[in-house]
């Protein structure tokens, strides 16, 4: 079971790599099939170079302009935006304002005294899903 998952390993991550592997020679058989349709000299390797780029980049046209805007995304709309407060009532602070809720000692949660516990449950075996997490009792 762990070679297999070695394997869809090795053939998800070099995926990619196929790809480009196929789509080159693809390409520059295409790019020079529709270049001889020119005539000869600069105007022929001008066509057949932009037939060529335009094969091969028009795979990774997506991913240009998705990390384009994602970029445009993150320079103006990043940052925290705080759309509701909460205010919690006095019985989840102690005299002092500290959370009760809040181990100082380690920094974890303290569950023990809140009706919330850590439940596990695996959703999908197959897929290695879990959906374990904090839940009321």
């Amino acid at each position: 079971m762990d070679l297999l998952k070695a394997l869809l390993g090795f053939a998800v991550l070099t995926s990619p790599l196929w790809l480009i592997l196929i789509l080159l020679p693809v390409s520059l058989w295409i790019a020079v099939k529709v270049a001889k349709r020119f005539k000869p000299g600069r105007v022929r390797f001008v066509g057949g170079l932009g037939v060529f780029l335009l094969l091969f980049f028009l795979s990774f046209a997506d991913e240009i302009a998705g990390s384009i805007y994602f970029n445009y995304l993150c320079a103006t709309e990043a940052g925290i935006k705080v759309y509701k407060t909460v205010e919690l009532p006095a019985e989840y602070w102690d005299k002092y304002g500290r959370a009760m809720f809040y181990d100082e000692k380690n920094g974890n949660l303290d569950l023990a005294t809140y009706s919330i516990e850590y439940q596990s449950g695996v959703y999908s075996s197959f897929f290695h899903i879990d959906n374990a997490g904090y839940k009321r009792v």
